[in-house]
């Protein structure tokens, strides 16, 4: 690897590899990063020190390695000690609130985000973030305008491009299909060769809480008295919001030996 590459090839390199899912030319990348970049530079003339923004590149890239490589404790760690020794550095904040919604953590993320929002409200990286932890905690409004903001200002972003593809995808009907078969043991409830399909069609949202949806049942299964058959039809609306996922739902059942 040439040793003259800037801070913004490195990263282009760097993200490259990420994205053709090259995780060891992309750790290639942060080792030499790392290795090459000391954390602090003297001022020249001067005895005062400041941070190397290339050495801080460098953990960012661990933390971003460990990530996609689904090593999350380890992302999270990195991450963690980053953002909180450079407190000011709204990029590491940012990527500590990523690597905690990825955890499964949405909440945190959320708290992180409101404290890298004190140093630019209108960070570009921030309120794609935001959009993405708004999606995840169900703030449906809050997700719509951060994304519009987004694609207003920057439509050819790889990240507003993704965001915006996940809401376009959010906005969709939803077909959700389930299906099992059974093993050759009579069982009380299924007998045995039993099948079992489900199909539900759910609405686009409606006024971004509501969805209704419909749907079908078949099951059936081979017991010693003879076949039996069960016929399923359902009709119902959802309602989704930030902690709370509430479902009414009118069943008939058919049944047939």
């Amino acid at each position: 690897m040439a040793p003259d590459l800037s801070d913004e090839e490195l990263a282009d390199l760097f993200y490259s590899h990420l994205e053709s899912e090259n995780y060891p030319g992309a750790l290639t990348v942060t080792q030499h990063t790392i290795n090459t970049s000391p954390p602090f530079l003297r001022l020249m003339g001067t005895p005062t020190s400041i941070p190397n923004d290339t050495w801080l590149q460098g953990h960012s890239f661990l933390s971003t390695v460990a990530k996609y490589s689904n090593d999350l404790p380890q992302a999270e760690m990195t991450a963690r000690e980053l953002a909180y020794n450079a407190p000011r550095n709204q990029g590491l904040r940012i990527d500590y609130a990523s690597v905690l919604q990825a955890r499964g953590w949405p909440r945190a993320a959320e708290n992180e985000l409101k404290k890298a929002e004190v140093i630019e409200p209108r960070n570009i990286n921030l309120e794609v973030e935001q959009a993405w932890t708004a999606l995840t905690l169900q703030e449906w409004q809050q997700a719509a305008v951060l994304t519009h903001d987004v694609v207003e200002r920057e439509p050819q972003d790889p990240g507003v491009v993704r965001l915006k593809r996940a809401v376009d995808v959010h906005n969709l009907a939803e077909l959700r299909i389930a299906g099992s078969t059974g093993i050759d043991a009579e069982g009380p409830d299924s007998g045995k060769h039993d099948v079992d399909l489900t199909t539900i069609v759910y609405s686009p949202p409606l006024n971004d809480n509501w969805r209704g949806f419909a749907g079908f049942g078949y099951a059936d299964g081979q017991f010693s008295e003879g076949k039996g058959i069960i016929r399923d039809w359902l009709a119902g609306v959802e309602w989704r919001s930030r902690n709370i996922w509430l479902e009414a739902e009118y069943n008939r059942t058919l049944f047939q030996s």
